[in-house]
């Protein structure tokens, strides 16, 4: 057999062959669908409020101390005001301050700011008793 005759065999007729043409497209939208998959979860932290959870105080509690701990925790990369005090946060997000309280009624205002100026907020009323 020579070796023209090799190259003129015909294939058989049951093998499938995909075009590179389908196969460049198929690739080219896999990796858009991934493109935008990965845009919808980056801007979803662009839309949403940080988390702010406040394990103390509780709200609307008596006591007949001047000073009060406040603990809880947010997302790491916000920033934490308190009564607007600037307060540390932990790179797991918890935080613990303590804040001098006046006498009768008096309000800390804890809020949560992301870098894309989401804000999330939590009001304690503390009364004082004398």
């Amino acid at each position: 057999m020579k070796q023209d005759d090799l190259f003129k065999q015909n294939l058989p007729q049951k093998h499938f062959i995909i075009p590179t043409k389908v196969i460049n497209i198929s690739i080219f939208i896999i990796c858009l669908l991934m493109f935008i998959g990965y845009i919808a979860f980056k801007s979803n932290t662009l839309w949403t409020k940080p988390k702010l959870v406040i394990m103390a105080p509780i709200d609307n509690i008596k006591t007949k101390s001047k000073v009060i701990d406040v603990i809880g925790y947010t997302d790491p990369n916000t920033t934490l005001m308190i009564n607007d005090k600037k307060v540390l946060i932990q790179p797991t997000g918890a935080f613990q301050t303590t804040i001098n309280l006046n006498n009768n009624i008096n309000v800390i205002n804890i809020i949560s700011t992301t870098k894309h100026k989401k804000t999330n907020s939590v009001k304690r009323t503390i009364f004082v008793e004398e």
